[in-house]
């Protein structure tokens, strides 16, 4: 059985793109290398974005830390 942050669906060409481009942003606020985020924590921000409407830093660091799942 799965994990239950694990989402089983397969992502359209324009949401692996969105990923990579919030990747990228991330990488960038915090000053790591884009390597260092992998698509899972985008995915995370992805869904705090959507449904807040915004991100601080404090939760970025949250989520690489993997204290926001």
């Amino acid at each position: 059985m799965s994990s239950r942050d694990t989402i089983v669906s397969r992502i359209t060409k324009k949401t692996k793109e969105e990923l990579d481009r919030i990747r990228e942003c991330i990488a960038s606020d915090l000053g790591i290398d884009k390597d260092f985020v992998t698509q899972k924590h985008a995915e995370i921000a992805l869904r705090i974005k959507a449904s807040r409407g915004r991100l601080f830093k404090s939760d970025l660091n949250g989520i690489l830390l993997g204290k926001i799942q």
